[in-house]
């Protein structure tokens, strides 16, 4: 199997202006850098129902979109005007776009992501206080459970310089399904294009100790073969893509997201890959709590979650 260029063209950086943005926003444009890719910085303003009734009623509609316009024009504008200068200081040349929008911030991210097709979208980890977090719904969590055919980076701090990512130690959680060897495929061409000298992949599968514990001695056999099919299949994949001497396979037992987090802290990773499973109801819901899991266990390393598309490669 031949990989194929990495077909990041259009990055969609997510901000809330946060300091965990900012530092997202050095990943978006190191990746940027690394690929040619166009960059769109969209900030999304929380739509609090019915407060513009509300306040159209007291000063009027025309006024209440005065006083909106005149917040943007001096809060929120300048300062998404400065990461474009800081883009200008650091050479980059490939297109740049400012949006603004307004709603759900979930909703929004999506909606921008799909309606002009970008492959990549990438986000600060954590960006609203735990009370707002718990009165508004993470965005983090509604972006990773309903993405679709694109691959979400939710970066982890101290990322700070432009020129290039910080990827290595790579851990990429693989359970056999496509969504989890398109993950593997994505790493691969990210570990292929960014020469290093710390390369270090670990292909890590977790067989659940909720599953065993459900099974008779015979079945937890076949749950471990499976398992070693799912790490044998991924590693075909890097052995191909030249980076056989780079990677370790580990089979382990426990909580997913558990084991992930552990095994990330024990290498102390810079970058985990992990692959959606589907977007029904359940699947919404597995994709949720272990990937936020996974996100509120770990302190540093940032996570893609890759959504496979008709185009293997997003």
């Amino acid at each position: 199997m031949i990989l194929p260029k990495v077909k990041i063209k259009k990055i969609l950086y997510a901000t809330d202006l946060s300091e965990s943005a900012r530092e997202a926003f050095a990943y978006a444009v190191s990746l940027a850098n690394a690929y040619g890719a166009s960059i769109t910085i969209l900030h999304v303003l929380f739509k609090v129902p019915n407060v513009d009734s509300i306040a159209s009623f007291y000063v009027g509609h025309d006024e209440w979109q005065k006083i909106k316009q005149r917040y943007l024009a001096k809060e929120i504008q300048p300062l998404l005007h400065q990461g474009l200068e800081l883009l200008q200081r650091h050479g980059f040349r490939a297109p740049i776009d400012i949006k603004i929008a307004e709603g759900k911030i979930g909703e929004q991210i999506l909606q921008t992501a799909r309606d002009d097709k970008y492959s990549t979208i990438i986000m600060g980890r954590r960006g609203l206080s735990p009370v707002i977090e718990l009165i508004l719904g993470s965005t983090t969590h509604y972006v990773l459970a309903r993405a679709a055919q694109v691959t979400v980076f939710v970066v982890g701090p101290g990322h700070d310089d432009f020129q290039t990512s910080t990827i290595y130690p790579m851990i990429v959680a693989v359970d056999g399904s496509e969504a989890s060897l398109e993950a593997v495929r994505q790493a691969a061409i990210l570990a292929r294009d960014c020469n290093s000298d710390n390369l270090r992949i670990t292909l890590l599968h977790v067989v659940d100790l909720a599953l065993l514990g459900l099974t008779i001695t015979e079945e937890a056999s076949f749950l471990l073969d499976e398992g070693q099919k799912a790490l044998t299949r991924a590693r075909q994949i890097l052995d191909q893509a030249g980076l056989k001497d780079f990677t370790e396979e580990k089979l382990l037992f426990g909580v997913p997201a558990h084991a992930i987090a552990q095994e990330a802290e024990q290498q102390q990773a810079a970058l985990i890959f992990m692959g959606s499973v589907g977007h029904s109801a359940l699947a919404r819901f597995l994709i949720g709590s272990v990937t936020s899991s996974v996100l509120h266990l770990v302190s540093k390393p940032t996570i893609a979650v890759v959504y496979p598309s008709d185009n293997k490669i997003t």
